[in-house]
C-alpha cells in the first residue's frame, strides 16, 4: 500500500513539481490546524518564489485577493484582535493557496488530493475515538472535536469528507471499499459528535449529487429515508442526538450569544472585530456567554467585518 501510495506520488510530482505540496496540504484538512496554516504558509512562499511571474502580480485575481488579506488585517488590528490578525494572515494563505492550485491542478491531482482527504479522515477518527472512549488524564470527553478546536468544526470537516466519498462512489471506478468505510466511519463519527447542524447539509448534498449522477431511483430512495429520518429525529426525537432539546435549552443558549453577537455589531458596525470576532470579544468580555463563535454563521460574519463586506463573503 506505501510503495503503490509513493509511486502514486512520484509520477503527480513528475507531472506538477508541486504536487507533494498540495497533497500535503489536502491532508492538513484534518490534521491540527497550525499545520494546515503551515502548509497554507508554504504554499504562498512557493506561489512567490518560483509559481508567478511579474506580469501574473497584476492579474486580478491575485489583485483582489492582496486587497482582501489588507482589509481582513486592518479591521483585526483596529480592534486590537491579535487573533484575528494571525486569522487574517491565515486567510490570505488560503486565498493564495488556491490561486496556486488553480494555476497547477491537473485532473489527476484533483483526484489524489480527494483521496488524501479521505485517508486523513481516518487518523482524525482514531483521534476522535480516544477522546470519546480512552480517558487519558481525565481527558475522555462527552462530544469529541478530534484535531480540531471544536467539535462542531469537526462535524463540518466530516460532512465535507462524507460527501466527497460520496462523489467518488458515483462518478468514479474502483477503490469502491475504500469509499464506502470512509462513508460509513466519518458518519459513525458524525454520529459521535452530537452535532444536529452537519446532517441537513450531508442528505442535501447526496440529493444533489445522485441527481447530478443521474441515479434518480436511489434519488428518491434516499429522499424517502432522509425524510423519514428527519421526521423521526425531529418529530419523535428517535435516530438523531440531541434533538430533544431544540426548542428549549438549545434556543435559550443560543438566543443569549445571538443577543450578544447583536450588541457586538452595533458596538462596530463600520470596522468590525476582525476575524474570530466573537471568540475575541468573548474573552474580552464583551459578550454574557463566553464561546468560540456565535453559533450563527451570518452573525458571525457581520461581527467580524463590516456589513457590506459580509454580505459579500
Amino acid at each position: 500500500m506505501l510503495q503503490r501510495c509513493k509511486a502514486q506520488i512520484h509520477e503527480l510530482t513528475k507531472e506538477q513539481p508541486a504536487a507533494p505540496l498540495l497533497l500535503l496540504t489536502a491532508a492538513s484538512v484534518f490534521l491540527h490546524f497550525v499545520l494546515a496554516f503551515l502548509c497554507a504558509a508554504a504554499c504562498t512562499v512557493w506561489l512567490f518564489a518560483r509559481g508567478m511571474r511579474k506580469k501574473e502580480f497584476r492579474h486580478p485575481d491575485f489583485l483582489a485577493a492582496a486587497f482582501f488579506t489588507l482589509f481582513v488585517l486592518a479591521t483585526a488590528l483596529i480592534s486590537g484582535n491579535f487573533p484575528g490578525a494571525a486569522a487574517g494572515a491565515a486567510i490570505g494563505c488560503v486565498l493564495f493557496t488556491g490561486l496556486l492550485f488553480g494555476k497547477i491542478m491537473t485532473p489527476r491531482l484533483f483526484e489524489a488530493a480527494l483521496d488524501t482527504v479521505c485517508a486523513t479522515s481516518f487518523f482524525a477518527a482514531a483521534v476522535a475515538f480516544v477522546q470519546k472512549c480512552i480517558p487519558i488524564w481525565d481527558f475522555a470527553v462527552n462530544r469529541p472535536e478530534s484535531t480540531f478546536v471544536n467539535t462542531n468544526y469537526y462535524a463540518g470537516a466530516l460532512a465535507l469528507v462524507i460527501l466527497i466519498a460520496v462523489y467518488k462512489l458515483l462518478f468514479t471506478k474502483g477503490g469502491r471499499i475504500f469509499y464506502s468505510v470512509t462513508v460509513v466511519l466519518n458518519v459513525l463519527m458524525m454520529y459521535l459528535t452530537l452535532c444536529r447542524s452537519s446532517w441537513a447539509p450531508v442528505g442535501v448534498g447526496v440529493l444533489a449529487l445522485l441527481l447530478f449522477a443521474r441515479r434518480f431511483k436511489l434519488f428518491v430512495v434516499f429522499l424517502v429515508i432522509a425524510l423519514a429520518v428527519a421526521y423521526l429525529s425531529v418529530g419523535r426525537h428517535l435516530i438523531l442526538p440531541r434533538m430533544d432539546d431544540l426548542q428549549t435549552s438549545a434556543y435559550s443558549v443560543r438566543k443569549e450569544l445571538w443577543d450578544g453577537a447583536a450588541g457586538l455589531i452595533s458596538r462596530r458596525p463600520f470596522t468590525g472585530f476582525g476575524p474570530l470576532g466573537y471568540f475575541f470579544a468573548s474573552g474580552a468580555g464583551l459578550v454574557p456567554v463566553k464561546e468560540w463563535h456565535a453559533h450563527n454563521l451570518l452573525l458571525e460574519m457581520l461581527v467580524s467585518w463590516p456589513g457590506a463586506t459580509s454580505f459579500l463573503m
